[in-house]
Parts: C-alpha cells; structure tokens; sequence
C-alpha cells in the first residue's frame, strides 16, 4: 500500500515573527487591546449579572451590581465604537489605521 501524504495549507492569519514589521507590531498591538477590552467588559457585565443575582434584595449590593452592569455596557459601546470608527475612517476616507508605512531615513 502506497503512503498517502496530505498537505493542508496553513489557515491561519498568524506568520513567523521574522517576517513581521513595526508597522505589523503596531497592528497586532491595536488588535490585541482592543479584544481584551472587549473579553473583559463582558466579564465583568457576566460579573456584575451574579452579583445582582446573589444580592438578594440588599439594596446598597443591587446598586453597587447595577453600576458593575452599566460600567461594563459602557466599555462595550466605546470597544465597539472605536473599531466602527475605525472601519469607518477606513473605508470613506481611504486611512488605513491599521496598515502603517514607516519611511525610512
């Protein structure tokens, strides 16, 4: 019986970090803060939906879950909008705020 060898192309957007540039630092910088910005304001809206939960009608502990919930819907709306804006200035103006070109000197 023959061997039969596969090659499945790699699907991944990720490449070894000698071919990487500043500018593609810089972009996988951005990209990086803005998912763990997004990750954590809704672990903390997770967190502060058991805390209400678990207050059990105590007042001071519904209100102090309720400014958890509404601090973590705050965070997603800016995450949110920053990447929207993002996207926007990119395809109406034609500025690539994650595609950077350093000149050399």
């Amino acid at each position: 019986m023959n061997n039969v060898r596969l090659y499945f192309p790699p699907t991944s957007q990720f490449t070894h970090l000698s071919y990487w540039t500043p500018t593609t630092f810089i972009a996988a910088f951005v990209n990086l803060i803005l998912v763990a910005s997004a990750v954590s304001s809704f672990f903390m809206l997770l967190i502060g939906g058991l805390r209400f939960i678990i207050a059990g009608g105590d007042r001071d502990a519904t209100t102090a879950a309720g400014r958890t919930i509404a601090n973590a819907l705050i965070g997603l709306v800016i995450v949110f909008s920053v990447y929207g804006l993002m996207n926007l200035l990119s395809d109406f103006f034609g500025v690539r705020l994650l595609q950077y070109t350093i000149i050399s000197i």
